[in-house]
């Protein structure tokens, strides 16, 4: 559907819930999969917002082609609020309009969650909460950015619902985060320390950093010990030294009750979660970048999506390692020193699309030009989008899309946008039979870019990068397609008389002629598309009848004498010439 949506969802809109999934925390969860499955994600590189979160960009004068560093990463969406921390605090904005809601300069929140309150008269609802994780626990109010519940010395964990694990000096301490509401006053039960708060203590060898189900997964370097905890009992399920020949070199994932590690070798290995045995070893990589593995992959659809600095992305099955596909960024002719575009930063999956962008894994000044954001189809591999973009930490939720773009240092939000439509009638008097022109605009009423044109899917990327990246404007576009109905107020008759297209300025026209006379009303309709909600309007027009043309009768011709007057003259003539000539006669007889 293309009809609007925002927040507060109505809850009576329940198939919306496909549209509305939180991004909880960096990675999405303590599995690091960079996976939402609970929401839509961008079919196309429409802009919806971009916003300034530090001083970036090209610094200018005497430092030539450098440009700063910096640029603030979102990585908790929740509730249709996004959050990223800066120098200054923590900021709150609307995804939706990019709108800063507030900012608090003393929170640091670790993640974003939606968990059950408990109320012995009212019993369980669900609220949203941001929690520090650290030294205190400490809850925020996401909508205000106000504190609503600390304990002190507490412990930084792994939240896997519903505890949080934390490991401290060979003793793993499960504990619960929520807090019950005892009465109806909403006064909290009594929590004097952490330790009211801690649900088990038991003895564990081993740290962890990664969790799946009740495994807790620690995978080292050379000569450094990996290892897979019980998060139940503390009890060390396996502990081993990894091989010098499949030493991590990059990311580190665990699902499917397997870990996936990016090792030496140009390849990526699986091992059993439960006994840490190596299950495969998948084809490599390409010589000799594909030795830099990134420092992020994904894990979604039983597919492992790995980055290369070889510019490829490459997709495993998780099963049996076999490569399904693998995409490659393109020739950068010199412009990198691997001669291609090297694949480093976060992927993220959503909806059946993978969303990575190529940079450097080191930093080079000036930037090289030619990074881009693609858009892969995860099944095919296939390329759904790209658009001029480098780098940068994402997080997907709500439909949208949200990355820093290291080139200018914005944090861009992708998703689709409302959009309005004028529409005139000339002239608005007319006459039955007599042609009238029926034309307007489509526009385009993003936060940061209203009353710009729609443009059509395949020329998306070129017109983002003019409205917001500072490049040229295309000389041509395509449109979209506007419905043209009319509609005969005196009878409810409807007529659709078809769709005009759009040019490079949003406008439209259609050309009708009104069969019978009376009022109408005229609508135009954007239906909507992937980049856009639908929207229209309507004008009026008045069709007089048909006035009956006035009969002018022929002027009478005058008779025509001409004829008379020759037969007349030439009787005087002959008459005359008689008379002469009897009179010669006369004379000559006189005589």
């Amino acid at each position: 559907s293309y009809t609007h949506w925002g927040r507060p969802i109505n809850s009576e809109n329940k198939e919306w819930n496909v549209y509305a999934g939180n991004w909880f925390q960096s990675g999405y969860n303590a599995s690091g999969v960079n996976f939402n499955p609970y929401t839509t994600a961008p079919e196309t590189p429409h802009i919806l917002w971009s916003k300034q979160t530090a001083i970036t960009g090209l610094i200018g004068g005497k430092y030539n082609g450098t440009s700063y560093t910096g640029g603030n990463n979102v990585n908790i969406i929740l509730a249709g609020l996004a959050y990223y921390s800066a120098s200054d605090g923590t900021h709150c904005i609307d995804m939706h309009t990019g709108e800063e809601l507030w900012i608090n300069s003393k929170m640091k929140p670790t993640m974003g969650v939606v968990v059950p309150q408990q109320n012995i008269s009212a019993g369980s609802a669900l609220v949203a909460e941001l929690w520090e994780i650290g030294d205190d626990f400490i809850k925020y109010d996401p909508f205000t950015g106000t504190e609503i519940f600390r304990v002190t010395d507490a412990l930084s964990g792994l939240y896997s619902e519903p505890y949080i694990y934390s490991y401290d000096d060979g003793r793993l301490i499960t504990w619960r985060p929520n807090i019950r509401i005892v009465n109806e006053n909403a006064s909290l039960e009594e929590i004097h320390s952490f330790s009211d708060l801690i649900v088990s203590n038991v003895s564990c060898e081993y740290d962890f950093d990664l969790i799946w189900g009740k495994v807790g997964v620690k995978i080292d370097t050379w000569p450094e010990q990996s290892s897979a905890v019980n998060l139940t009992t503390g009890e060390t399920l396996w502990a081993i030294i990894l091989p010098i020949e499949e030493n991590p070199v990059g990311s580190v994932n665990v699902a499917y009750e397997k870990i996936f590690v990016a090792g030496e070798g140009m390849a990526f290995r699986a091992y059993d979660l439960y006994t840490g045995n190596k299950l495969w070893t998948s084809e490599t990589a390409q010589y000799p970048w594909g030795a830099f593995w990134g420092n992020y992959s994904a894990v979604a659809y039983e597919n492992l999506y790995a980055l290369s600095a070889d510019g490829h992305v490459y997709c495993f099955n998780t099963q049996s390692g076999q490569m399904n596909w693998n995409f490659s960024s393109g020739t950068s002719y010199g412009e990198t020193p691997y001669d291609t575009w090297a694949f480093s930063t976060q992927p993220v999956i959503a909806d059946g699309k993978l969303y990575v962008s190529t940079k450097e894994h080191i930093s080079l000044e000036p930037k090289p030009i030619g990074n881009r954001l693609f858009c892969l189809n995860t099944t095919t591999g296939e390329q759904i989008w790209r658009i001029d973009f480098a780098g940068g930490m994402k997080a997907i939720g709500e439909g949208m899309l949200l990355a820093t773009n290291e080139y200018d240092g914005l944090l861009y939000c992708f998703g689709r946008a409302r959009t309005s439509v004028d529409v005139s009638v000339s002239p608005t008097v007319a006459t039955q039979g007599s042609r009238v022109l029926i034309e307007g605009y489509v526009w385009d009423e993003s936060p940061n870019a209203l009353d710009v044109p729609v443009v059509g899917n395949k020329d998306m990327d070129r017109w983002m990068e003019y409205i917001y990246m500072q490049r040229p404007c295309p000389t041509e576009v395509a449109g979209v397609p506007v419905q043209i109905r009319v509609i005969q107020d005196e009878t409810g008759a409807k007529i659709d008389l078809g769709f005009a297209e759009t040019d490079l300025y949003g406008h439209f026209s259609f050309e009708y002629v009104p069969p019978i006379a009376g009022k109408y009303t005229v609508a135009a309709r954007f239906l909507g598309n992937d980049p856009y909600f639908s929207s229209w309007e309507a004008t009026g027009l008045s069709v007089g009848e048909a006035e009956e043309p006035l009969v002018t009768p022929e002027p009478s011709t005058p008779p025509d004498y001409t004829l008379l007057f020759v037969v007349l003259i030439a009787a005087v003539s002959v008459a005359i010439y008689i008379g002469l000539l009897n009179l010669k006669t006369l004379k000559r007889q006189t005589k």
